[in-house]
């Protein structure tokens, strides 16, 4: 099912995401009977001291089936990057340790789509912390 935006902005508002346990990737549900259009993500990523490269995925998917995945780089052990992850017409770089990743524009996800990490190699002690959105967000319309 497709989705159209209302002629209105939404209501733009910020989202604070409990910080996942030591060990866990990030999941973030679209709460029931919503759609958001995603304008940007901040996380902050910190591993562990044991020796071996992550290599942190930002997902969206519908529940089920990834519509939308982009490799994060790769970051070593005993290190932290902040991954800033937003509607901006760049390609991902990193600048000293701020990982700077494009959204789709514009990125509507409807209830039960969720935006996640999936990180290869994530230690135990490794932890995803300080994780904000911005979002315009309106009732479902097809709810």
């Amino acid at each position: 099912m497709s989705y159209k935006y209302p002629p209105d902005f939404g209501k733009i508002k910020e989202v604070t995401i409990t910080n996942p346990a030591a060990g866990s990737d990030f999941i973030i549900p679209v709460p029931a009977y919503q759609v958001w259009r995603i304008h940007n993500i901040v996380a902050l990523l910190t591993t562990s001291a044991v020796v071996n490269t992550r290599y942190p995925l930002f997902i969206i998917d519908d529940g089920a089936n990834m519509v939308y995945d982009m490799f994060l780089g790769t970051i070593a052990a005993g290190q932290s990057i902040q991954l800033n992850i937003g509607e901006f017409p760049l390609s991902m770089w990193t600048v000293g340790l701020t990982g700077i990743v494009p959204l789709p524009t514009p990125s509507p996800i409807a209830e039960g789509w969720r935006i996640r990490s999936s990180t290869v190699n994530l230690d135990a002690g490794d932890t995803w912390t300080n994780i904000k959105l911005w979002i315009s967000e309106w009732l479902n319309p097809h709810a």
